[in-house]
């Protein structure tokens, strides 16, 4: 081996410690892209489910009420209910009573129908959406329950 010759390990420059520097930062920045983009990601569901269906009196008008609960299937008290044509205009809301029920009739309009359930848990708002369709003249029982968002983030830490 010649002895000008030098070994550089796994740096790639001959300036080691500029290059952690510019590796660490670089790293952070990746790092911060993927968390915000991951909490960005992390959003609430909101299940429906029709547990009943019958006809109304007025043939253009759907009513939809029902309970609001969450995972544990606790009522969830006071949220604001409303419902969205597709253009996303609200055409009906309400609010859930304290044993989590609700109730609300709008007018048929341009389908499918959006659900946006917003409410206040631990001094943060909530705001889950789930997308239906209902046929004018009909009335529909549902079931909506509320799931937390979940995520998690993995980090792989680099070894160099």
């Amino acid at each position: 081996m010649s002895p000008h010759l030098r070994l550089r390990g796994a740096h790639l420059t001959s300036h080691p410690l500029i290059e952690d520097i510019v590796f660490t930062v670089l790293s952070f920045l990746v790092l911060a892209v993927v968390v915000s983009a991951l909490t960005a990601s992390a959003r609430p569901n909101l299940a429906v489910a029709v547990t009943s269906s019958a006809l109304t009196a007025n043939s253009k008008q759907i009513v939809v009420y029902g309970t609001l609960v969450d995972v544990n299937g606790a009522p969830i008290k006071n949220a604001s209910v409303e419902i969205q044509y597709a253009d996303g205009s609200r055409v009906g809301s309400c609010r859930t009573k304290s044993d989590g029920t609700f109730k609300t009739q709008f007018n048929e309009g341009p389908a499918p129908y959006t659900i946006v359930v917003s409410f206040y848990q631990n001094g943060q708002l909530v705001t889950g959406t789930c997308e239906f369709v209902a046929e004018p003249g009909h009335a529909y029982g549902v079931r909506a329950v509320f799931t937390p968002p979940s995520s998690f983030v993995f980090v792989p830490i680099p070894g160099y």
